[in-house]
């Protein structure tokens, strides 16, 4: 490994980097499996640009994320009472502001299913935040007992199901 004397500067030779993954003494025989899933990682340093399989695992990451999103919001849209109603609907959109005009001045951050199907989120846990706002908002503008504050808590329950898996 030469090094420039800056600490972004490192060139490894093949040659240096097959004596190192090959190099196994004082190892026991316990370091060859590491070695050889550290080269399948295709590492490649050069003049500060470094390329790695990291981005294909930051790609999996984002599309781990997404997939996890899309299945609960699919379970949140098709979620039913006991009685086989759809209790999504009242989520759906917005609450009017001619119709609930206190609505906006009681609840601060409102949102919506709608909201939130146009919404690009960076993670999971910000998608989860989201739906724990829509569930609180519900329960703060609406009476205990309400059709919505229940539904609040069916959404609630299985948001806390499909997390627990």
């Amino acid at each position: 490994i030469l090094y420039n004397g800056n600490s972004n500067d490192y060139n490894i030779s093949n040659k240096e980097l097959e004596y190192i993954i090959n190099d196994n003494s004082n190892t026991n025989g316990n370091a060859t499996n590491n070695i050889n899933s550290i080269t399948t990682t295709n590492i490649n340093i050069t003049n500060n640009d470094i390329t790695t399989n990291n981005d294909l695992l930051q790609e999996e990451v984002l599309v781990n994320y997404k997939e996890k999103i899309k299945e609960l919001l699919d379970i949140i849209i098709n979620l039913r009472d006991k009685k086989g109603r759809e209790i999504i609907y009242l989520f759906m959109m917005l609450p009017s502001s001619v119709d609930y005009p206190d609505y906006y001045q009681i609840i601060k951050n409102p949102i919506s299913i709608e909201c939130m199907k146009k919404k690009e989120y960076k993670n999971y846990e910000e998608f989860i935040e989201d739906i724990m706002l829509m569930i609180d908002n519900a329960k703060t503008y609406n009476i205990e007992g309400s059709i919505v504050y229940s539904d609040a808590n069916i959404i609630k329950d299985a948001v806390i199901d499909y997390n627990s898996k």
